[in-house]
């Protein structure tokens, strides 16, 4: 199991402060989100897969 919880912050922003402030808080992961339906659903087959690798 993971010795620390992943944190995957989703979020619509491109700003290089708002991305910065998330990694210095703790976030593993930093996700612009998806503008298109079809992206979003590719999207969470990914983090299906990142959540069945241990």
């Amino acid at each position: 199991m993971w010795k620390r919880i992943p944190v995957i912050m989703l979020s619509y922003s491109h700003r290089k402060e708002v991305i910065d402030a998330c990694y210095r808080t703790g976030a593993s992961l930093y996700v612009v989100k998806p503008d298109h339906i079809d992206r979003y659903i590719d999207l969470a087959h990914s983090f299906a897969k990142l959540a069945s690798v241990r």
